[in-house]
């Protein structure tokens, strides 16, 4: 049983305490201050555990508020594809670079032989050349590789630039020959420019 802490001072009850002993004053003293003791230490661990639990609280809706919502996960991977797309074309556009200038590569190649078949008294080919038909030919329409249709010292072919490049050969540009000295042949590919290698600039582009 806890009392109050604050004893009763009257007379009477000094006069009651009288008949008791000075033990059980002392008893009652003891247990006043215990149990004022005991709820002012459970007040201060009930607030104690009621800051903890708040505490808690704040933790736990701040996780959740640090959390993606929808709207933003789907920001988040909208941007992820568009710059994915840019990337990919930015990749397309390097490889089609490339592809481009190894075919003007190859084509700028021919043109010695060609400068040398003019001296030399021969001919190209006056339609599109194919993959393997000589460079410079005995007449403007007889150029596949056979010994009959080769100028002397001349063996060079037309090498393959289909397979790898994705252009092909197109026919040379109409009234142009090597003994006039405007020889310009080409090579084609869909939605590509053509690349034109001129004989009297010596270049390709």
């Amino acid at each position: 049983m806890c009392y109050n802490k604050n004893i009763p001072s009257s007379e009477n009850s000094k006069n009651n305490l009288l008949g008791n002993s000075i033990e059980k004053v002392k008893i009652r003293n003891i247990y006043n201050v215990s149990c004022w003791d005991f709820f002012e230490r459970s007040s201060f661990e009930f607030l104690l555990l009621g800051i903890m639990k708040q505490e808690k609280k704040d933790k736990i809706y701040s996780l959740r508020k640090k959390g993606f919502t929808l709207v933003e996960i789907m920001i988040v991977i909208a941007i992820i594809g568009i710059l994915a797309g840019v990337v990919t074309m930015s990749s397309a556009s390097s490889v089609e670079k490339s592809k481009r200038s190894a075919a003007i590569t190859t084509m700028s190649s021919l043109l010695p032989e060609l400068v040398i078949c003019a001296d030399d008294g021969g001919y190209a080919k006056s339609s599109a050349p194919a993959a393997g038909e000589l460079v410079c030919c005995i007449a403007a329409n007889a150029c596949s590789d056979i010994p009959a249709n080769r100028v002397s010292g001349h063996t060079l072919t037309w090498p393959a630039i289909l397979a790898k490049t994705g252009y092909q050969y197109g026919a040379p540009t109409a009234g142009t020959t090597l003994a006039l000295g405007t020889y310009t042949f080409i090579a084609t590919k869909t939605g590509q420019p053509n690349i034109v290698c001129d004989y009297a600039k010596n270049s390709c582009e």
